[in-house]
């Protein structure tokens, strides 16, 4: 029997612990009275209070499912045609400036769906195109562009006569056009009085975009929302029952009183808020939902209110109605209780009124009860409630001499006040640290990127004089081989020293999310070639062996970003190199289901676990100090997010004095063989009147380099040494063409092309921009820079050339080609063909083919080692392919072999 009494006692606490202490103290001086009262009222008006709740709520729901249903008919329509629309515009059917085919479209639709008011075009150049249905049969066609200086003209439809003009029109200012633009798709419009028809209208509107995806304009269909009134007015509510439609913000869009829904102020036509209906009734429904919800927007579910108005009672239903492109209503319901209820309260009347009294004094007496305990605790809450409005220590919190439990919490909490106010105060403190430190951040990272821009343009301004003149050089007939094979290597060099310049930049817009990718399809092999004979030099020149395998067949076309490939591999080849002074390093490269892996392995110094976990860090360089050679340690940074960008993962194994291994893999498909090109011609000069090019920059060597490049094509060189002779210039010389730098003293670049462009004599001048990229200065300096082409340092004499025939409509004179041998390698193979050499079997020249096919050159050396070993009449054969070889002319010895094996 304990157990069960314990039981019951803890049930007992844990339902009244749920509860407010106020209703605990209460509910036992009421419980008798309530429930007995309860019973008695229940028999006579339980059974029809609930049946007059189902009716009306189910009345009010049907009612409200009717509505909606019918708006969800009526407002698909302007739907359909937009979405119809856009289909014809993406089939390439009809194209946003056709602004007189969509006229045609527009008036064949609105003929056709009778609840349309209007059909619009409007696109990024302001002009907007429209067919309205003024009447049942009256049609109005409107237009703004160009030829009516972008005001809108509504023209009779029939009788082509002027009915109204509005000027200055933009439609990208119109929410039609703004909402769907700002979404991106589909969206309606605010809603909006016509000026020609005083009715309210709602219109959906969808993007459109070009193949670029840039936006070119917006489609657009309206409805008149009369209809839905028109609608509402005929719906059987009772007989006094009512319903309308308003907004969130508490505006009409329709209403089944039949009163308007707009007002007349100073002359100008509003809409009218739901608070200042001509409905008396409609008014108390507002202040209703107000005074419940306080604001409209608060509404999310289906709200049923009784209230009484003017004696009578009334039950309302609020639903929302909303959509996915930005309708967002509220459908009200008012059915009054009179048009379809009994009355029930005739036999309950005098149990409520001899009830109230019992239940008046009990309701008293429980409230004398409760104040008295739960004084104190309404006390700690006012005080809790100070708390929370940040009034910390202007007096005590708690005032109470109470010693009991009560004054224990007050005084508790009151230590509790203290505390957090000192903690606040230390996180205020600590706020406005971080803010300033947020701030010096920023402020860095500014002068960081006015620091890059600047770096990078001295540092190409030299290369860009050492790459330019060894392309000059590269022409000149009078070199020897080993003059020229000097000139390539100045050329690798300097291209490699761009590279690493590039590192750092690379690094900044890599981690603003700036850097991009440009796939572009190029002979593998001959990328590899170039790598390994730049990297085996520098290796040669340690006493470090360097050796290139290709394990697999390789493609010999493949499409990637060849740029940021060749950036990875020479960070990790440099980095071999550079940690190797003994033994040799492996370069590797194998393709095997679509993915080409490369793997370079080393014999250097290796790394330590620990360093590993850091080894991709910018600026980090790991290791004992004295093995670390000169460099910025941003190369495996860089690397390692190169190749998250190109689709792969950087994979190190390394052994701490043995050496390192790093390997990557990309999915990459063979592309089918490109025609190969054709040995670009020499111009020697251009045909036409002669062209004047003016050259705008500070730095000599630069004017030098274009005017050795450019003066024996024919072209009359001007100078200037910075901005402001270069527009001095400009003015007196009146040039066809102007090549300007952009960082330059007394006036920069930017300011040149500003002030050339106000000039109505040279503001159509074409401009290269000779410079390092743009995407190295600030954004703000370059957004509004009016630029025809871009020449990027170090210059390179084909991308220059291509630019000033483009700009200038220019012919070039081409030097006939002498003495020049066949681009074709079986042809090029011929000429090495000598009958008297002594050549070995078949077996072993299918063997040599197939070493050079796999581009193994090693493998080819070994070969040929070992036929000079077996017997010295093979000597001429094997000093002819060894040649080819040490070239690394694979294809030309595949072609000779073949010519051998065909004799």
């Amino acid at each position: 029997m304990s157990n069960i009494i314990h039981f019951a006692q803890q049930t007992t606490n844990r339902i009244l612990a749920v509860f407010p202490l106020r209703v605990v103290l209460i509910v036992p001086f009421l419980a008798q009275l309530i429930i007995t009262v309860g019973l008695v009222a229940w028999l006579s008006f339980a059974n029809g209070q609930k049946a007059v709740q189902e009716l009306s709520q189910a009345l009010r729901s049907e009612i409200t499912q009717k509505i909606q249903q019918n708006l969800a008919d009526y407002l698909s329509v302007p739907f359909y045609v937009v979405k119809n629309n856009l289909a014809l515009l993406n089939q390439h059917f009809l194209t946003a400036s056709d602004l007189t085919k969509w006229e045609k479209l527009f008036r064949e639709q609105i003929y056709t769906y009778k609840t349309i008011n209007s059909i619009a075009l409007a696109n990024e150049q302001k002009e907007f195109v429209a067919i309205r249905r003024i009447e049942a049969s009256k049609l109005s066609f409107a237009l703004s562009n160009e030829k009516t200086n972008f005001n809108l003209i509504n023209y009779d439809y029939y009788t082509n006569q002027e009915i109204a003009r509005s000027d200055n029109f933009d439609p990208r200012s119109r929410s039609w056009y703004k909402n769907p633009v700002k979404y991106n798709g589909l969206r309606w419009s605010d809603i909006f009085i016509a000026l020609d028809t005083t009715a309210l209208q709602l219109t959906v509107g969808v993007p459109i975009t070009n193949v670029q995806a840039q936006l070119s304009g917006v489609i657009a269909s309206t409805l008149r929302l009369t209809y839905i009134s028109d609608f509402l007015k005929n719906l059987k509510i009772g007989k006094t029952g009512q319903t309308f439609i308003i907004e969130r913000n508490g505006m009409l869009v329709a209403s089944s009183t039949g009163e308007n829904l707009f007002k007349k102020e100073d002359n100008t036509t509003k809409r009218m808020a739901v608070t200042e209906s001509t409905n008396a009734l409609t008014r108390y429904i507002a202040d209703v939902l107000l005074q419940r919800f306080t604001q409209l927007s608060t509404i999310q579910t289906e709200q049923q209110i009784d209230f009484v108005w003017s004696d009578a009672r009334y039950f309302l239903q609020v639903t929302p109605y909303q959509d996915d492109y930005g309708l967002d209503w509220l459908i009200v319901v008012l059915i009054p209780e009179a048009d379809f209820m009994a009355q029930i309260h005739t036999n309950t009347r005098v149990t409520f009124v001899l009830s109230l009294l019992a239940l008046i004094i009990a309701i008293f007496v429980g409230l004398l009860t409760a104040r008295w305990v739960i004084k104190p605790i309404l006390e700690l809450n006012h005080a809790a409630q100070n708390l929370a409005n940040g009034q910390w220590q202007a007096q005590s919190l708690l005032q109470t001499q109470r010693q009991d439990e009560l004054g224990q919490l007050a005084n508790s909490f009151q230590r509790m006040a203290d505390q957090l106010y000192i903690s606040f105060k230390n996180l205020e403190n600590e706020v406005v640290a971080r803010t300033q430190a947020q701030a010096s951040a920023e402020a860095a990272n500014r002068a960081k990127s006015t620091f890059l821009a600047t770096m990078s343009h001295e540092l190409r301004t030299p290369l860009n004089g050492i790459l330019g003149y060894t392309q000059i050089l590269e022409d000149d007939e009078n070199l020897t081989l080993e003059q020229q094979e000097g000139i390539k290597t100045i050329q690798r060099s300097g291209e490699y020293l761009l590279t690493l310049i590039n590192d750092i930049l690379d690094l900044t817009k890599i981690e603003a999310n700036r850097l991009e990718l440009y796939p572009s399809s190029f002979k593998l092999k001959q990328f590899l070639e170039e790598l390994v004979i730049f990297f085996k030099t520098n290796a040669q020149q340690k006493n470090v062996t360097f050796l290139y395998e290709a394990l697999t067949l390789l493609p010999r076309f493949i499409c990637t970003d060849e740029k940021r490939l060749r950036q990875v591999l020479i960070n990790l080849l440099s980095n071999a190199v550079k940690f190797t002074a003994r033994g040799g390093i492996t370069f590797r490269v194998s393709y095997l289901d679509e993915k080409l892996c490369f793997q370079i392995e080393d014999t250097g110094v290796g790394i330590s676990p620990e360093d590993l976990i850091h080894i991709c860090e910018s600026f980090k360089q790991v290791g004992d100090p004295k093995y670390r050679p000169d460099g910025t340690g941003l190369g495996l940074s860089i690397t390692k997010r190169l190749l998250a960008l190109l689709g792969g993962e950087l994979l190190i194994n390394s052994e701490l004095g043995k050496g390192s291994c790093f390997s990557f893999c990309l999915h990459l498909s063979e592309i089918v063989e490109l025609e190969k090109p054709t040995e670009t011609p020499l111009a020697i000069g251009y045909t036409g009147t002669p062209r004047k090019i003016l050259v705008i920059d500070d730095h000599w060597e630069n004017r030098a380099l274009l005017n050795s490049l450019l003066k024996p094509l024919g072209f009359e060189m001007i100078e200037a040494v910075n901005g402001a002779d270069g527009l001095e210039k400009a003015k007196y010389y009146i040039p066809d063409l102007i090549v300007t730098d952009f960082v330059m003293p007394v006036m920069d670049g930017f300011e040149v092309v500003r002030q050339l462009r106000k000039i109505p004599a040279l503001k159509n001048i074409p401009i290269i921009a000779d410079s390092m990229s743009l995407l190295d200065y600030p954004q703000n300096t370059v957004s509004n820079i009016e630029i025809n082409a871009f020449l990027p340092k170090p210059i390179k004499i084909e991308i220059l050339l291509a630019i000033l025939e483009k700009q200038l409509a220019l012919t070039w004179i081409y030097k006939k080609p002498q003495g020049i041998l066949s681009e074709n390698v079986e042809q090029n193979a011929t000429q090495y063909i000598d009958k008297t050499i002594i050549l070995p079997s078949p077996t072993m020249l299918r063997s040599l083919h197939e070493l050079a096919t796999m581009g193994h050159i090693n493998g080819i050396f070994k070969q040929l080692n070992h036929l000079e070993t077996m017997d010295k009449q093979f000597s001429p054969f094997v000093k002819q392919i060894h040649v080819l070889a040490k070239g690394f002319q694979l294809d030309e010895i595949c072609a000779l072999i073949e010519q051998y094996l065909q004799q």
